[in-house]
């Protein structure tokens, strides 16, 4: 039987070559283009793994616990340069304002001199609020106002006061007023065309 060939065939890179028959087709399509430098990979070298490393320092090493005690230079928990610590050094147990230890703790109790003790929802003031003015002020009525007139009077008769308010009642007219003194009234009678005194 004769071999089956399909001709023309065109590769990835523009060559057009003969192919014998659908196997060598399928191998053609198994492969990739060679790329001077690269090689086939393990794994799936991904855009996140190259990110992540790209963020890694050259000669970065895992954390490792320093430890105060190691003496060996070449460990990796070894602690260069450490402050020599004087022996003996001890604090003091107590507050004290006369205090010659070394580690003073006056200067601490020098500033708790400073302080007030701490109490929920007080603050410091600008000015002392003190009882003189916290007594005054308990003696002041809620909503009091300066100099309010506390009474009034019309000819020596007291008025009531509503709601901090005062109606005084003042005649407009002559026929308010009371006649206690007979003064003569004066009128005109258009009907008999004359003036009549009362």
């Amino acid at each position: 039987m004769a071999d089956n060939f399909f001709s023309n065939v065109q590769l990835k890179d523009g060559t057009i070559v003969n192919v014998k028959d659908t196997t060598a087709r399928e191998l053609l399509e198994g492969k990739v283009d060679k790329v001077t430098g690269k090689g086939l990979s393990t794994n799936d070298f991904t855009d996140a793994l190259l990110t992540k490393l790209n963020g890694i320092q050259a000669g970065a090493e895992v954390n490792v616990q320093a430890d105060w005690n190691v003496t060996d230079s070449s460990s990796d928990a070894y602690i260069k340069n450490k402050p020599t610590i004087p022996p003996g050094v001890t604090v003091d147990s107590a507050l004290s304002s006369t205090s010659t230890n070394p580690v003073q703790n006056r200067i601490i109790n020098s500033a708790l001199d400073g302080k007030v003790d701490k109490v929920a929802g007080k603050g410091l003031s600008t000015n002392d609020f003190t009882n003189t003015y916290k007594t005054k002020l308990d003696g002041i009525s809620a909503g009091a106002q300066v100099n309010v007139i506390e009474s009034v009077s019309q000819n020596g008769t007291p008025l009531t006061i509503t709601e901090k308010g005062v109606n005084v009642t003042v005649p407009t007219k002559v026929s308010d007023l009371t006649n206690d003194s007979n003064f003569v009234s004066v009128s005109y009678d258009s009907t008999n065309e004359r003036i009549v005194f009362a």
